[in-house]
């Protein structure tokens, strides 16, 4: 059972503020933090001296993501977010006129966007199906939506406002049954509990180090399955962080690694895969089950402070259904927005839904005692 007194002293900045919102972005860890800042001032300091260094701790990261998702080092690539990575798949698949991309009613800009944008350029239509607290309903509102041109179903493991988990593994297999592939935003899933991308059946899956993960800011990950690295015809090049795994001649042009990080060129901080490698060690020695028992009963202890308040709860009770993003309909009175606003001024940290609601976040360092404190402060809000 972890102990949140000993982890806070790892997090000193929350004797400051009642941070309740890392479905936003969580914190990193003092340790992981003093470790990129050495790797930060060896780069800067050393010159060339420090590239081999860098390029070890590159390889060193993609490792613990793939051991992470359950994926090969070879299918990870590290970009600045996750909004990029989900770049990269929608530009690069060559879809034809016509073709379509599911997506769901309640995703988040990093999805809406990057599937807009397809759209605008006339390369696919965007179609969409409903989110639901009930799986078997989310699960039946995808397949009465896959259509004859539906090329791919893009969705949230986790939907960003109410915390309702998707059945994943399950429309991943509908998909294929379909001759559909499936892309999976996991910003609000990995750290939160257990991911493995064999399991899912994914083809892509894409992910972020800032939120659950308390990783470096700037850091995404895109897993492409093995065999489905060929579908994807990237729009930008270049040479990568290690000699020889790009290459390029006047006869055959550019010639690119047959792996997922052919998306990574130029230069870039090695204090991000520092960054990586460390935070996802930290976690790993907490332990992964540990980390998920501790969100449950968080997400327990704020369902039943709710509950006690008379607040309708937006979120599904069960954690198999749902997440440690927990949301609640405020009390009558001023909007989710505004009283996040409010708060955020006495250093009280929470999120508005895309309905106005009010949404709490805890990570494993979070008590029960904040939560308290944060909830009196939204009732306080609106008297």
């Amino acid at each position: 059972m972890l102990d949140p007194q000993d982890l806070r002293r790892d997090f000193p900045a929350l004797s400051e503020m009642t941070f309740l919102n890392n479905g936003a972005v969580g914190i990193t860890p003092a340790p992981v933090v003093e470790k990129m800042l050495a790797a930060l001032r060896f780069s800067e300091q050393s010159g060339q001296a420090a590239y081999a260094h860098f390029a070890d701790e590159r390889d060193r990261a993609r490792a613990a993501v793939a051991r992470l998702i359950g994926a090969e080092p070879s299918e990870v690539a590290f970009g600045n977010n996750a909004t990029e990575a989900i770049n990269w798949v929608l530009a690069s698949f060559q879809f034809q006129s016509g073709d379509e991309i599911l997506i769901s009613d309640y995703e988040h800009p990093a999805l809406i966007y990057p599937s807009s944008w397809q759209r605008q350029q006339g390369k696919a239509r965007v179609t969409h199906f409903s989110v639901d607290a009930d799986p078997a309903l989310t699960l039946a509102a995808v397949e009465a939506a896959i259509g004859p041109r539906t090329r791919m179903v893009a969705i949230s493991h986790v939907e960003r406002h109410n915390g309702v988990r998707l059945p994943v593994a399950e429309i991943c297999k509908l998909a294929a049954r379909r001759g559909v592939l499936t892309l999976v935003d996991g910003a609000q899933s990995l750290g939160m509990f257990p991911v493995d991308v064999q399991q899912l059946g994914s083809d892509f899956y894409i992910g972020n180090l800032h939120k659950w993960l308390c990783g470096p800011n700037g850091t995404g990950v895109l897993q492409v399955r093995s065999d489905r690295l060929g579908l994807l015809r990237q729009q930008h090049v270049g040479p990568s962080g290690r000699w020889g795994e790009t290459t390029w001649d006047l006869a055959g042009g550019v010639n690119l690694p047959d792996a997922a990080y052919r998306f990574e060129y130029g230069t870039s901080t090695p204090a991000r895969y520092t960054g990586t490698a460390e935070a996802v060690a930290y976690l790993e020695n907490l332990g992964w089950e540990a980390i998920e028992a501790r969100l449950r009963g968080l997400k327990q202890v704020a369902q039943q402070a709710i509950a006690e308040r008379g607040w309708r709860l937006l979120s599904p009770p069960d954690w198999e259904d749902s997440s440690a993003l927990v949301a609640f309909a405020p009390p009558d009175g001023r909007g989710g927005r505004q009283i996040c606003e409010e708060l955020a001024e006495s250093k009280i940290y929470l999120s508005p839904t895309q309905d106005d609601g009010v949404r709490l976040s805890p990570h494993i360092y979070n008590t029960a005692e904040e939560i308290e404190i944060a909830l009196d402060a939204v009732a306080a809000a609106n008297g």
